[in-house]
Parts: structure tokens; C-alpha cells; sequence
């Protein structure tokens, strides 16, 4: 947990947009609003509801929930730490109690698992509630808690909507690797431990439909694009999750003829991590270097791995096993040093980069230049949405329905998610400022002005609307019944003396 704190604190204590994201959800739940983006706009930009609800809590009481969020993830991880120890117990109860805390230690220092511990996202709950589900389905017949399975499953689905997918894998794994009972009575077992969840399922769905209108999260709609480019980007993705850590879960295969319980494990996890990286490659993966969807992934194989080198020091004469132990901690580390470098140069230095230009962003320009009643359209909304009161209209589509359902193609040159837009219907809504991802010379918009070129704070521009609006215009972008105040925006006042080269440091020096 060391390392995951040691993360947070090099990235200045600033997160993945994404996570910004549900802290706004979060955010308006608390203050009354709903589930919304916007208050009064029905869109479902996110898929952790769980997450939600446990974040609100924080929110009520006032809290930045940065520092939370990095709370409960730890307590999610070492509880994944913990179960995944005991695991090891039952299934190699004649190992020493070292050996039984090998795969746990292994774990941990993952690049991935370590990073997404504090990465305010719901990354470790789910991994925690994926691995519940298979530890107690791995329990045998007489110790096995139904009703924690199945209240497993549910909780794993309402943290991320692939908890059900998951569901689905463990069970077939209990199906075909079941402790000894029938066939028949296996099947009976999973329907009853299945139908719970089912229930949930079809529930959350069904309310879905009925305030947002949609069957699936609207973030769906705005990432997931098949085809060609898609599954190249997800092959891509996990290279790059082998090439930083994803190796460690290889050697475990070798143990999937051992004694019963550690093989049923094993065969359960990469049952698991075969059906789930085939679901990562067709719908694309996510942006590289993150390995978010790969950390659930990580426990059930650590098994075998742990098992391994605990066979190989035993196997030693005692003499060399200092050596030998020496060779497998060096072997361990040679790879995971490519995830922690990349996790270093690529997640710590671009959150970083992220949140202190964000930060000027915020205190510099936002603050002094934009009314609380201004309508801003952003690209990359979630840092920016969080700590801001205006209604924002997310030009990813995350957020925004119509942009999240336009027809589009994967752009090869774009990254994951990054595809949809729909620039006339932005500019249809006339928001007052946007912000958004530009060359080195932004282009000319009719009807607003550059207030802070690209150069400044590169690759951002941020544009003014200078042309007054209509009566029949007040309307635009917000909910029925609410009219916009602001009909005409005021100039753009200039950086302090000095600042500019600040702004453009703090832009560059974690690229």
C-alpha cells in the first residue's frame, strides 16, 4: 500500500479525469440533484453506482472527495490482500503461513493493482468483490456461503455493469470444475446463486429505462465503436498490459494439473482472465497505459505463481537457498520494472501534467473570467466539472446523449473514447466559453474569440462567445423551464505578468 500512497503523492494528489467524473455525480446526489451531470439533464455518464453511493456520504459532510476516494480504494485493496491470503490457506493448507502470504505480496506490487488502489476509481472494490465471489465459490460444498455468493455478484455488478459477465464466467467455471458434486446438482446450484442476480440485473435496467431512457450507460454509447480499429486498439492495450506486469500471470499455467483445490483456483481464474481480456479486445481496451480492467484479473493466478517459487526454495538444497531466493525476488522485479517505469513516465508524469494545468485553469482563469451562471462546453470535463458550479456540456459525449449516440466510425488516430464529436450541435447550443484540445493555431470560430491561445496552455484553447444571445436562445442547453442570465460574456482578462511561463511549464514539464 506503500507503493499505491507513494503513487498518489507523485501525481500531487491529482487523479485520472475520470475519476473527477463520478465526484461530480456524487456531488449532485448528495446536494439533492440526482444521479445528473447537470441538474435537471437526465444522462447516466458513469458506471459505478456503488462507487456513487458510498462517495456521497463524503460529500454531504463537505469533503473534497480526493482524499476518500484514495481511502476506501486502500481499504478495498488490503481487504483483496486479505482475502486472496486466506484463499491460499484453503487451498495449500499444508504450506507455512509465508507461503500463504506470497501471492498477496506478488499482488501488491503489480504496477496496476498498486497505481488503481488510489486512483479515486472504483478499480479496487470491484477486484475486491470479483475475488469474494470466486473464493467463496471455490469454498467446498459443505463450507460454501450461498447467499454471499450471490450477494457477491450483485455488489460486483452494481460497482461495475461487468460484474454480471463475470458472474457468468464463475459460474460456468463451477460448472465444469465443481468439489465432487454432480453435474446436475452444480447447474441447480448456479441457477439458484445466478438468480439473484438476475434480478438485480433486469431491476437496474428496468429503472435505467424509465429516468434515462437508454438500456446501457451512456458512457457505452460514447467509448465503444467495433470494428477493425477497435480490436487493434485492444490488442494494443494488452501488449502493453503484458509488456507492464500482465507476464506475472503466465507461470501459474504450469499448475493447472496440480492437486485439486489450487488447480480448481486456477482453472477458475484463467477461465476468468481468458473470457475477460476476450471482452477487452473486442470492445477496445482502454487508454494506454492504463490497466484498470486487468486488476481483477491478477489474484487467482498469483496463486500458482507464489506456489511456484515456494516449490522451487524447496526444492533447494539449503545451502543455496539464500541464493536462490536472491535470484527470484531479482527475477520478480526485472518484470515489473517496465510497469512501474511506464507507470511512472506515463500515469504519474500525464496526471500530473493534467491536474496542475487544471489547477491554473481553475484559480486563473475560470475563477476570474467565468460567471457561475456561464455555460461552458469542455473537453475533458472531469476536473474541471468538479470543482466548477456551471452546467457543462461534456464534448466527448460522456455526458451528452446526442453526442454519445452519433453515428461515427473509430478514428485510428484518435485515442480510446476519444472518437465522437459533434462540433455543429456544440456550437447550436451557443455556450458562452469552451475549452477544448486544439493545434498550435486555433482556429477561427464564427461568433467567438480566442481568449487564451493554445500557446499559453498548450494544447488547450479557450474560446469566448462574443456574439450576444437572442431571446430565443436562452433556452439552449438547459433543462425545461430554466433560461440562461448571461446574455453577452465579458472580455478575457490577461495573466499576470509572469504567469504565462508558469502555465506553459507546468503544461510541458510532464509530457
Amino acid at each position: 500500500m506503500l507503493f499505491a500512497w507513494a503513487f498518489l503523492y507523485c501525481q500531487g494528489f491529482g487523479l485520472i479525469d475520470d475519476a473527477y467524473i463520478s465526484f461530480r455525480y456524487a456531488a449532485n446526489l448528495a446536494a439533492g440533484h440526482g444521479l445528473v451531470w447537470n441538474p435537471g439533464e437526465l444522462v447516466e455518464g458513469y458506471t459505478n453506482l456503488l462507487w456513487l453511493l458510498l462517495l456521497a456520504p463524503f460529500s454531504v459532510l463537505g469533503l473534497d472527495l480526493v482524499l476518500p476516494a484514495a481511502i476506501l480504494g486502500t481499504l478495498f485493496s488490503v481487504a483483496t490482500l486479505e482475502l486472496l491470503r486466506r484463499l491460499g490457506e484453503n487451498t495449500l493448507p499444508d504450506r507455512p503461513p509465508i507461503a500463504h502470504a506470497i501471492p498477496g505480496l506478488l499482488l501488491a506490487l503489480n504496477p496496476a493493482f498498486a497505481s488503481w488502489t488510489t486512483s479515486g476509481m472504483e478499480t479496487p472494490a470491484f477486484a475486491f468483490f470479483v475475488l469474494l465471489s470466486a473464493t467463496e465459490l471455490l469454498r467446498p460444498a459443505g463450507r460454501r456461503r450461498p447467499w454471499l455468493v450471490s450477494v457477491s455478484f450483485c455488489l460486483a455488478y452494481l460497482t461495475r455493469p461487468e460484474g454480471a459477465y463475470v458472474a457468468g464466467l464463475l459460474l460456468l467455471a463451477h460448472l465444469l470444475w465443481g468439489d465432487g458434486q454432480s453435474y446436475r446438482l452444480r447447474l441447480r446450484e448456479a441457477v439458484y446463486l445466478g438468480l439473484p442476480l438476475a434480478g438485480v440485473v433486469l431491476t437496474h435496467v428496468g429503472v435505467r429505462l424509465a429516468i434515462y431512457g437508454y438500456p446501457l450507460p451512456n458512457t457505452f454509447y460514447a467509448k465503444v465503436l467495433l470494428g477493425s480499429v477497435t480490436l487493434k486498439r485492444g490488442l494494443t492495450h494488452l501488449v502493453a498490459f503484458c509488456a507492464t506486469g500482465g507476464l506475472l500471470l503466465i507461470p501459474g499455467l504450469l499448475l493447472l494439473r496440480a492437486e485439486a483445490p489450487l488447480a480448481r483456483a486456477l482453472r477458475t481464474g484463467y477461465l476468468l482472465a481468458g473470457g475477460y481480456i476476450t471482452y477487452l479486445v473486442v470492445i477496445g481496451g482502454d487508454v494506454p497505459p492504463w490497466n484498470r480492467f486487468y486488476v481483477p484479473l491478477l489474484a487467482l493466478p498469483m496463486l500458482g505463481l507464489g506456489e511456484l517459487l515456494t516449490r522451487l526454495s524447496l526444492a533447494v538444497k539449503a545451502k543455496r537457498k539464500q541464493l536462490v531466493c536472491m535470484f527470484m525476488v531479482l527475477f520478480l522485479v526485472l518484470l515489473t520494472v517496465p510497469g512501474w517505469n511506464i507507470g511512472e513516465v506515463g500515469q504519474i508524469s500525464a496526471i500530473r501534467g493534467v491536474k496542475e494545468v487544471n489547477e491554473v485553469l481553475l484559480h486563473v482563469f475560470y475563477r476570474r473570467n467565468i460567471p457561475k451562471d456561464a455555460y461552458l462546453a469542455v473537453s475533458a470535463v472531469g476536473h474541471v466539472g468538479y470543482y466548477l458550479p456551471n452546467r457543462i456540456l461534456d464534448t466527448w459525449g460522456l455526458n451528452d446523449a446526442h453526442i454519445a449516440h452519433t453515428s461515427s466510425k473509430a478514428i485510428p488516430t484518435a485515442k480510446f473514447a476519444h472518437d465522437k464529436s459533434d462540433w455543429l450541435y456544440v456550437l447550436s447550443r451557443k455556450p458562452d466559453f469552451m475549452t477544448t484540445f486544439v493545434g498550435p493555431k486555433p482556429l477561427p470560430i464564427a461568433g467567438y474569440e480566442v481568449c487564451w491561445p493554445s500557446r499559453f496552455v498548450a494544447p488547450m484553447a479557450i474560446y469566448r462567445r462574443i456574439a450576444p444571445l437572442r431571446e430565443q436562445d436562452l433556452s439552449l442547453g438547459m433543462p425545461p423551464g430554466v433560461r440562461r442570465t448571461l446574455r453577452a460574456t465579458s472580455p478575457c482578462s490577461r495573466p499576470p505578468p509572469g504567469l504565462l511561463q508558469a502555465i506553459w511549464t507546468a503544461s510541458h514539464k510532464h509530457r
